[in-house]
């Protein structure tokens, strides 16, 4: 596996075009925190809201670029077929190339570290929120892990590096954002656009960049993952490859029940960490004792006083609640 990995992060380097990926992905953040319209420095707080909101759309193309290669060049050159002669099962060989490609994908995000310590230094009063700033990078590095699974699982099924790129994308869009614009449609307001919205990776991505670590958000995304990795495992097998329908449908129905089963249990024994300065997202336990004996809907008044974070400046409620 780990050879497997070593080739692709090799292969990436070895040519300027890996490197003009990343450098327009940090220029692209860059201009969009810094200098286009309603910039960070424009708004006059200290938040790096904006990138955290943006930076998921220009990592698909980025994404979308490292993993386009991964197993579609290797079909068209027939190196697969010497892959396999090697000592390595195909869930080693998927998981080296897409320990590659993420580890590519997460070198990437390094350098947006100096957004926090610039952001920081400029503010006037309080600084950015360090816990909710590590939930957003958290949630930010899962989301690159969905997007590398999607992308070498697209690559797995074509020949043409161009259509894994485009295929790619319109799937990582689709699994990002789909689920929220369905949920928005007049037809699932009767309660239904809940559960739907929270099948999508935005829900969860906007959950955990809060500055919450939910258990039932890392499990979606490792759910996720698992799932698009062993979806490309089962097609390079020999017996999808051969057209031996009833045991690869059977590995399927296995795999989604087992991640369904995972998943359920993880809604019901689940555990948070608040990782906020001012645990802004947390209840007390005498606020929580206090609100369980109550049978009616109570009014809540905030009254803001003081210079706050800049997380405290739109409070929302959680999807969840607290």
């Amino acid at each position: 596996m780990w050879p497997i990995c070593k080739k692709e992060l090799r292969q990436f380097f070895s040519s300027l075009t890996g490197y003009i990926a990343i450098i327009v992905f940090l220029l692209v953040n860059g201009l969009v925190l810094f200098v286009l319209r309603n910039n960070i420095l424009e708004c006059g707080y200290a938040s790096l809201d904006q990138f955290f909101s943006f930076a998921p759309w220009v990592l698909l193309f980025l994404v979308s670029a490292i993993t386009m290669r991964s197993f579609s060049d290797e079909f068209r050159s027939g190196t697969f077929e010497i892959l396999q002669t090697r000592p390595v099962t195909n869930g080693q060989i998927v998981a080296g190339k897409f320990l590659g490609a993420f580890i590519v994908a997460l070198i990437a995000l390094v350098p947006t570290l100096v957004y926090y310590f610039t952001v920081n230094h400029l503010a006037a009063t309080s600084g950015i929120d360090a816990g909710a700033a590590i939930g957003s990078y958290l949630g930010l590095a899962l989301l690159t892990g969905v997007f590398t699974a999607i992308g070498v699982c697209v690559s797995s099924f074509t020949t043409n590096s161009v259509v894994a790129f485009i295929v790619t994308l319109i799937a990582s869009v689709l699994f990002y954002f789909g689920f929220s614009a369905i949920s928005e449609l007049a037809l699932f307001q009767n309660g239904a656009d809940y559960y739907i919205e929270m099948l999508g990776i935005n829900f969860h991505y906007q959950s955990i960049s809060k500055g919450v670590i939910d258990s039932r958000d890392v499990i979606y995304f490792v759910s996720v993952i698992l799932f698009f990795l062993f979806v490309t495992a089962i097609r390079l097998s020999r017996e999808a490859r051969a057209g031996r329908n009833r045991q690869t449908s059977l590995r399927w129905i296995g795999l989604l029940a087992a991640l369904v089963a995972v998943n359920f249990v993880a809604s019901k024994l689940h555990a948070r960490a608040d990782l906020t300065e001012e645990k802004r997202y947390s209840l007390t336990q005498t606020t929580k004792e206090l609100t369980q004996n109550l049978r009616n809907k109570s009014p809540f008044n905030v009254f803001w006083k003081g210079v706050f974070r800049s997380g405290f400046r739109s409070p929302r409620p959680s999807p969840r609640g607290f």
